[in-house]
């Protein structure tokens, strides 16, 4: 990537620009940028006020984490680049109306914490130094459980089927997607713990078998199937926000 960000500030002003993009072109890119910007400003508050034993540690983390985002985002228009299939299929999908603004969030949580957390990890500490990190890693899911709510709100602001959704199984749908991320999250620990006994060709291989599971996935969040297709296209068929006002809805 171009001048790679090397601090959660400068992650920050290149995840506003994305945003800031997205809604001057009406691009459904910015709904899971708006996510990652409210959760690194997060992460970075946490550092700040000490939440986390180790803060530097934790902002190389989130660097390298974020950077792997940013580099999909910069490969994306560039239909030879050589990136990841599932950023390549999460980004494809922003393309296509069909989609209820909680897939394409759905998308870039699950392909970012999926392929690229585990991968961030293995790049930031050493197989020996993955105890010291676990303590920190998991607070993370705190500030997750605090932020998903938050987010949960601003799609019923402009959603009026998730909002009638959400108020008649708020706890159930709050829980479900909480502990929907904190299997992704373990999964994700797993992957790093795998990648730190491996260099090399085989660490490569392995990357590719996670992408090409994280790609799968990702297929059935886009295509759910018979059973759930009605119920995401009454969903869709009312949701008629602008797509630049929902972006800065999950801003706000």
């Amino acid at each position: 990537m171009n001048n790679p960000p090397t601090s959660l500030d400068e992650v920050i002003q290149r995840l506003s620009e994305i945003i800031e993009q997205a809604k001057q072109t009406s691009s459904r890119i910015g709904y899971f940028a708006a996510l990652y910007w409210k959760m690194t400003n997060r992460v970075k508050a946490g550092i700040v006020g000490g939440s986390f034993a180790d803060g530097p540690r934790m902002e190389r983390l989130s660097v390298c984490f974020a950077l792997r985002y940013l580099t999909a985002w910069q490969q994306y228009p560039d239909a030879k680049a050589d990136m990841t299939q599932s950023w390549r299929f999460a980004f494809d999908c922003t393309g296509h109306v069909r989609p209820i603004i909680l897939q394409h969030l759905v998308l870039g949580i699950h392909t970012h914490i999926n392929l690229d957390l585990g991968i961030a990890v293995a790049e930031t500490v050493s197989v020996g130094e993955l105890p010291g990190l676990k303590g920190d890693y998991d607070l993370i899911n705190d500030i997750l459980r605090k932020l998903l709510r938050e987010i949960q709100e601003d799609i019923a602001s402009v959603s009026p089927a998730i909002a009638w959704l959400d108020r008649i199984g708020a706890r159930t749908l709050d829980e479900f997607i909480h502990f929907s991320l904190t299997v992704a999250r373990a999964e994700a620990w797993n992957a790093a713990e795998r990648l730190t006994l491996l260099s090399g060709e085989a660490r490569q291989k392995e990357i590719a078998r996670m992408d090409n599971s994280t790609l799968e996935f990702a297929n059935g969040i886009r295509h759910p199937g018979w059973l759930f297709a009605p119920v995401m296209l009454w969903v869709r068929l009312w949701e008629q926000t602008p797509i630049p006002e929902v972006i800065e809805r999950l801003t706000d």
